[in-house]
């Protein structure tokens, strides 16, 4: 296997290990921003006289959202655009609900919710546990944390395949009975008068006290998820597989991140004339209509910003010039069941990156963005592979469509394919990280000369003059002819 896709699959692992939450998945990318000299900006503060061409920003919204952007030397903000690279942060799993204390046949249940449209079936019988943002008083203040209980402590036991067949063959789970973990099978009574919260278990308490290493009495909210403890491995006889949580769409957002900053070379910044920005949204597996959502004005108000914060400035242009890929992960055909995959379009796991084409619109793939994309992985060597969805089969979105229909950008949807998507543990193609890493570093450097040589419909000036017809002499044919061509233009 590939040594440089080793190391970065085995440095996607460590990545998506402490991301066990969205929240948890913005603060290691932005202490990875950190580490090479990105600053961090504030949506509450004036920008104004803060960004310089050459700069390095990050801005957080919510805490799970985070868009990062590096300004070229050369940038013009009167024509240049950005080159954008946007994902999710968030994964389909279990929530933990406002009041979760249940007490049932001698066991100490956790109430949660299902988050997103996961399978839901693959979280039985797992190592799970809880992680999320915790807010905790400290003397007068409150304070804003994240927490990730590591050790088991819940599980969500299967039914006996003795107790209803159905366990075995056409399992069918009722996701407000059949999906609440058990946390305890009893608890001593004199835990209760110490913790006042009624809401949830004393037990939960604890466990976010003993990992925070705070008093019970100063946890004041929280926002829990539940999660798998088991770490992510490099597997398959060959070591060419990610098995691994969430990689629906933490590996868009490592590859981008960790694509951005390697972009960031002396030469290749010096003559940048435009804007590279990664832009990670939550919410996205429950419909992006939050305020960190891609259904929201934050990319475009980010965009904005940056743009006004410099003289002669002109956004629509800089808006029109700008191109966004929209990178989440695809279906990689499946062996055991290839008849759900359309058969001209059956994407191979490390076979490359796929772009993504629906003639419904739940994709922004068109002409344009395929040809560009497809000229600059075969300038750099990149093997790219084409999904469509049957026909038959329904089709899920990305946050392209939504993010161009609110922005207005040029886009494409593209990502790695894998298996197993929505399960709580997932598998992905070691090659296919090393390729979308190369495919991505090479937009944010090269994609502009690229776009520059393909003159679009939209581009093309129209004639000056228009065309007489010289063999005709009525002058009434002649200006019949002459609105004809204007209407063909």
């Amino acid at each position: 296997m590939n040594q440089k896709a080793q190391v970065l699959a085995k440095n996607y692992c460590y990545f998506i290990d402490k991301a066990v939450t969205p929240a948890h998945a913005v603060d290691e990318m932005q202490k990875l921003l950190k580490l090479y000299e990105f600053q961090p900006l504030s949506e509450k503060k004036s920008w104004k006289g803060k960004l310089k061409k050459g700069g390095r920003y990050f801005v957080i919204r919510n805490g799970t959202s985070i868009i990062a952007f590096v300004i070229g030397d050369d940038y013009d903000p009167s024509c240049n655009g950005f080159n954008i690279l946007a994902g999710h942060t968030d994964s389909p799993c279990l929530r933990v609900k406002p009041i979760s204390k249940i007490k049932k046949n001698g066991m100490l249940q956790v109430g949660v919710s299902t988050y997103g449209g996961g399978l839901w079936y693959s979280w039985l019988d797992r190592d799970l546990t809880l992680a999320g943002r915790v807010i905790v008083k400290e003397r007068t203040l409150f304070r804003e944390t994240l927490v990730n209980i590591q050790k088991p402590i819940l599980n969500i036991p299967s039914l006996a395949v003795h107790l209803s067949r159905e366990s075995g063959e056409n399992l069918k789970l009722n996701k407000e009975n059949h999906l609440v973990p058990i946390l305890s099978s009893f608890i001593s009574k004199e835990f209760e008068p110490k913790i006042p919260n009624s809401d949830h278990h004393p037990l939960i308490l604890m466990g976010i006290s003993e990992a925070l290493k705070v008093d019970v009495g100063n946890i004041m909210d929280f926002d829990l998820s539940v999660v798998d403890t088991q770490k992510s491995v490099i597997g398959g006889a060959l070591e060419d597989f990610v098995f691994a949580p969430r990689q629906d769409n933490l590996a868009s957002c490592f590859i981008s991140v960790k694509s951005l900053i390697d972009s960031l070379d002396d030469k290749s910044l010096k003559n940048e004339s435009r804007i590279r920005m990664v832009a990670c949204f939550d919410n996205e597996e429950i419909g992006s209509m939050t305020d960190q959502g891609a259904n929201s004005t934050y990319l475009a108000n980010i965009m904005k910003r940056i743009t006004k914060s410099f003289e002669n400035h002109d956004f629509d242009v800089a808006l029109r010039d700008s191109f966004l890929i929209s990178s989440d992960n695809a279906h990689g055909v499946h062996p055991n069941y290839s008849n759900a995959h359309e058969s001209n379009h059956q994407c191979q796991i490390n076979g490359g990156p796929v772009l993504k084409t629906h003639v419904g619109g739940k994709y922004t793939t068109n002409l344009i963005s395929r040809f560009l994309i497809r000229q600059l992985a075969e300038r750099n060597q990149i093997p790219l592979q084409d999904f469509v969805v049957r026909n038959d089969s329904p089709c899920g979105t990305t946050i392209g469509p939504i993010t161009v229909s609110k922005v207005g950008l040029r886009a494409l949807d593209i990502g790695i394919p894998q298996f197993a998507m929505h399960s709580i543990r997932e598998t992905t193609g070691v090659l296919d990280l090393l390729y979308l890493y190369r495919l991505f570093l090479a937009f944010l450097q090269d994609f502009n000369s690229i776009s520059s040589e393909l003159d679009t419909l939209e581009e093309i000036p129209f004639l000056s003059q228009p065309v007489l017809n010289q063999n005709d002499d009525n002058d009434d044919n002649d200006i019949e002819d002459i609105q004809i061509e204007k209407d063909q233009k």
